[in-house]
C-alpha cells in the first residue's frame, strides 16, 4: 500500500484539501459571527456627527438584545416579515448608538390610554396592527371593529431614535418609534478603513 511520503502528488492533494477546509471552516466561522454576534455597518450620512463620519465603519454587537432570524429572501424584496430575536445579554439604554433598519412607515409606543384625541394620533397605527377599522362616535367613545377600546397595548416594544446632528437627522421625529425588531445591535467599536 502506497503512503503519502512514497508518492508525491499524494502529498500535494492532502495539503490542498487541508488548506480548503480550513478555508471553510473560517467561512463557516465568520457567517455564524455575522448572524449571531457581530457585523460591520457603513455609516451613511452625517445624522451622527461629530462622533460618527459619514463614511466611518463601526462594529455592531448583536448580543445586546440578541441576534434576529428572519426570512432573508423575503426581506430582501421588501416584504414584511416576522422576526425572531434570540435571548440577548443586555438591554438598550438612554443614549446607546444603535444600528437599525429602517422602519417606515411604522411608528409608535406601548400603552395609550384612549380618547378622542388619541384615537386620531394612533389611528393609523392600531388598524395597521390589528388590521381592523377604529372609529370615534360622537360622545368621544372609541371602538376597534365596533368593540369598546378603552385601552390600548402595542405589540412590540418600541424606541425613539435620534440622530446627534439633528437638522441631518432623518430620525423619529419623522418617521415616529421605531418597533424593536427594527434594532440590528449595538455600535461596539468605531474604526476607519
Amino acid at each position: 500500500m502506497a503512503t503519502l511520503e512514497k508518492i508525491p502528488w499524494l502529498r500535494w492533494v492532502d495539503r490542498v484539501l487541508n488548506v480548503l477546509c480550513a478555508l471553510i471552516g473560517c467561512v463557516v466561522v465568520y457567517l455564524l459571527l455575522s448572524v449571531f454576534c457581530f457585523c460591520t455597518f457603513k455609516v451613511p450620512s452625517e445624522s451622527m456627527m461629530p462622533d460618527l463620519l459619514p463614511g466611518d465603519q463601526v462594529v455592531v454587537n448583536k448580543m445586546v438584545l440578541g441576534p434576529r432570524l428572519f426570512n432573508l429572501r423575503q426581506a430582501a424584496k421588501r416584504r414584511r416579515v416576522p422576526v425572531y430575536r434570540l435571548p440577548g445579554f443586555g438591554e438598550v439604554r438612554r443614549n446607546d448608538v444603535l444600528v437599525f433598519h429602517d422602519p417606515y412607515p411604522y411608528g409608535s409606543v406601548n400603552r395609550i390610554r384612549m380618547d378622542r384625541r388619541n384615537a386620531a394620533i394612533y389611528r393609523e397605527l392600531i388598524e395597521w396592527e390589528q388590521q381592523g377599522s377604529l372609529r370615534v362616535d360622537s360622545a368621544g367613545v372609541v371602538f376597534l371593529d365596533d368593540k369598546l377600546l378603552e385601552g390600548y397595548r402595542f405589540g412590540h416594544d418600541y424606541y425613539f431614535m435620534a440622530g446627534d446632528n439633528a437638522p441631518a437627522s432623518h430620525d423619529s421625529r419623522f418617521w415616529g418609534l421605531l418597533p424593536g425588531e427594527f434594532i440590528v445591535g449595538k455600535v461596539w467599536l468605531t474604526f476607519l478603513l
